[in-house]
């Protein structure tokens, strides 16, 4: 069982980390074969999901549990 409710997260939280992801050039490892599609763009799709927790708990977590 996993240590975090990822079943909170919303699409919002989704969008907000996206525009955060944008607005503040988060620089992460470059997705190998999981990527999430926004606006016809790859995006990492693990870290985007790392990063829409901390949206919505406001906390951000280690990026081995992402």
């Amino acid at each position: 069982m996993s240590k975090f409710d990822w079943s909170a997260i919303i699409r919002d939280d989704v969008i907000k980390a996206i525009d955060n992801f944008y607005r503040y050039e988060v620089d992460c490892p470059k997705a190998r074969s999981t990527f999430l599609i926004y606006n016809d763009k790859q995006l990492p799709a693990k870290h985007i999901r790392g990063m829409a927790y901390k949206v919505h708990f406001g906390k951000e977590i280690s990026k081995q549990d992402y």
